[in-house]
């Protein structure tokens, strides 16, 4: 029986490993692309026994707050949520080493209340301008106990409430996360400035649609969601800026091939770097108390631990020791045995990460028509063993990784396939190939920056930059940064579009709205120039802005700026108890600020709340009090 486990096993890991270089994500170098890291994950669970292991999925788990700013003075309320594999099996949650089962002290004037599940609500009115960096510790029992905790870190940045206008700053980058196929994962950062910053995540440079939170979501998570993430921050002093210009933090989403869920997969491979330490554990969570649980590991036949750790040192972890690691397990009472010799069994597939043992120049001139060719010696694991045959030999992957792919100006052009085509039973262990790019004929439209990307099972590397100049060819226009996808103002508002691009100087700009140009009067200025400026727009300046650049080698036309604007909301008010409450609905993603006055006859209005209308497009404003004397409030789209 245990033979044909075996076969099975290697059958399926086999068309897993076949696959997954078709599955894995290539993005631009200079936007951070970050080694991959792999979770370990065994299953244990048998019948009505199941699997508590938060240190195996340590990779994947995360915390955020939602909102990730505040302001002093104003009162707050957010939600901190742990995401991960094992987020379903929170119960109960610990701040600064207490247990937060009621409301316990945060930060300055702010609590927390554990909130049941993979929540916690932070409510109150902050006292200090600040970016806090905190810590919370889940638990899988109740009580803030458990056989096994994790604890994870995010910040919440909490801005003054007056004061000139500050440019916003990314102050909690977000982190690079690894996730399990079909779990729940929330990328978040939090930025500083004045007012309070809108908030964009990007991938690839373009724009995600609704994703305009400090926080990211995703549900079922799935190989296709990996890849290269970037929150971008912007306030009134930046609004409309390009992403080039924008500030931006970069994070890497890794994600595992799995067959199952974090806790209940069975026949899939872990893949780990090697010569690095690593720590298998399993976990019978009954009830300990009048039960005893035993646990074997064991490694081709042999055991290896009788504990429910397996722990291998930097130097046991290598190529030569990827295996079936098996553990097994058992539980009585008084009553007799209640789990009887279950076996599990998980293959661990260890290999080196991706290097370039030579650099590229730092740059290159040649004259056009010329040919050149840049090569990069690489270094990693090329192959992986993905199982034993019959006669417990290991079977090889036919097609070595890594793959190197090249990148002008970040967009991948081509990419080298490092093929070795091993015999079974041989491991090709930190070989050194070369992979190169030729370029014939060059042009002026070939001169760029160039780099190049390597990537295996177990990570990626990306070379230095050469910048290839040609003498003698002009180029054409290239555009490094659109336009921003979509804008949303409110009539009166001003703002800016703007685009960059690289070419053979001199370039020209002539900015369009649909099929038509512009011309500098009224509303538009700029038009002939990188930076297309909006003054006083009305609800008629809603449409499709291009812009076309030329000079003597070419021409390219910019990505469409879908721009909307409406017209002022009307504002509602309720009094509900002894608190004032102004609601309105207007354009998403705009933002407002919320102001008030004691006197009408001066012009002396103080801001008390910069906030975004978000999808819903909603203002939603509640005074905290009806006492306050000849209190006016008012609405302004800056």
């Amino acid at each position: 029986m245990k033979t044909r486990l075996i076969q099975m096993l290697s059958v399926l890991l086999a068309a897993l490993l076949q696959l997954a270089p078709l599955l894995r994500s290539i993005l631009p170098a200079q936007q951070g692309l970050a080694p991959s890291t792999w979770a370990i994950v065994l299953k244990i669970g048998v019948g009505a026994v199941a699997l508590i292991g938060f240190d195996a999925v340590s990779q994947a788990s995360s915390i955020s707050i939602s909102p990730a700013n505040a302001v002093v003075g104003s009162l707050y309320s957010g939600t901190i949520t742990y995401s991960g594999g094992h987020a379903g099996s929170v119960n109960s949650m610990t701040y600064s080493n207490n247990c937060i089962g009621s409301a316990f002290s945060f930060l300055d004037g702010l609590t927390i209340v554990y909130g049941g599940g993979n929540k916690a609500t932070v409510s109150g009115t902050p006292t200090n301008a600040s970016s806090y960096l905190f810590s919370v510790k889940v638990w899988s029992g109740s009580g803030c106990s458990g056989s096994h905790s994790d604890t994870r870190s995010t910040t919440l940045v909490v801005g003054s409430s007056g004061g000139g206008t500050v440019a916003p700053t990314l102050s909690a980058a977000p982190p690079n996360t690894c996730a399990q196929v079909g779990t729940d994962v929330q990328l978040s950062g939090g930025a500083g400035g004045n007012p309070i910053p809108q908030y964009q995540w990007w991938q690839n440079a373009q724009p995600i649609a609704g994703a305009t939170n400090s926080v990211l979501s995703f549900s079922n998570i799935q190989l296709t969601n990996a890849g290269v993430y970037t929150l971008t921050a912007s306030n009134l002093a930046n609004v409309g800026q390009s992403f080039a210009l924008l500030p931006k933090a970069n994070c890497y989403l890794s994600v595992c091939i799995t067959g199952g869920t974090n806790y209940s997969a069975l026949d899939y491979i872990n893949y780990a770097p090697a010569a690095n330490a690593l720590t298998m554990f399993s976990l019978l969570t009954n009830n300990t108390t009048s039960t005893t649980n035993y646990y074997i590991w064991q490694k081709g036949g042999v055991t290896a631990s009788t504990s429910n750790t397996l722990s291998l040192t930097a130097s046991q972890v290598i190529p030569a020791q990827s295996s079936i690691y098996t553990v097994s397990l058992s539980s009585s009472n008084a009553g007799g045995g209640i789990v009887v010799n279950q076996n599990y069994d998980s293959y661990c597939s260890f290999g080196f990460l991706p290097a370039f043992t030579n650099q590229l120049p730092a740059t290159t001139n040649i004259n056009a028509g010329n040919n050149v060719t840049f090569n990069l010696n690489v270094r990693g694991t090329l192959d992986a063993s993905y199982g034993l045959d019959v006669n417990g030999n290991f079977v090889n992957q036919t097609n070595a990784v890594p793959n190197v792919f090249w990148l002008k100006n970040g967009v991948v052009i081509a990419s080298n396939t490092l093929v070795l085509n091993p015999s079974s039973g041989t491991l090709y262990t930190n070989n050194s190939l070369v992979a190169s790019l030729s370029l014939t004929g060059v042009t002026g439209a070939d001169a760029a920056t160039y780099t190049a990307v390597a990537t295996n099972f177990w990570g990626s590397v990306t070379s230095s930059p050469v910048v290839l100049s040609v003498a003698g060819g002009g180029t054409a226009p290239s555009i490094t940064a659109q336009p921003p996808a979509g804008l949303s103002l409110i009539a009166g508002q001003n703002s800016t579009i703007g685009v960059f691009a690289t070419g053979t100087a001199p370039l020209a700009y002539q900015w369009r709205n649909g099929s038509g140009n512009l011309a500098n009067s009224g509303v538009f200025g700029g038009v002939t120039t990188s930076n297309l400026t909006l003054t006083s727009v009305t609800t008629g300046n809603t449409g499709n802005y291009t812009v076309v650049i030329t000079n003597g080698s070419g021409a390219v036309t910019s990505s469409v700026t879908a721009l909307n604007v409406g017209v002022r909301p009307t504002i509602g008010s309720v009094i509900a108890g002894a608190n004032i409450q102004l609601t309105g609905t207007t354009l998403t993603n705009v933002t407002y600020v919320v102001q008030r006055n004691t006197n009408l006859t001066t012009s002396v209005w103080t801001p008390i709340l910069t906030n975004n209308t978000g999808a819903s497009g909603v203002v939603n404003f509640q005074t905290n009090s009806t006492s306050l004397p000849n209190a006016y409030y008012r609405l302004l789209f800056p």
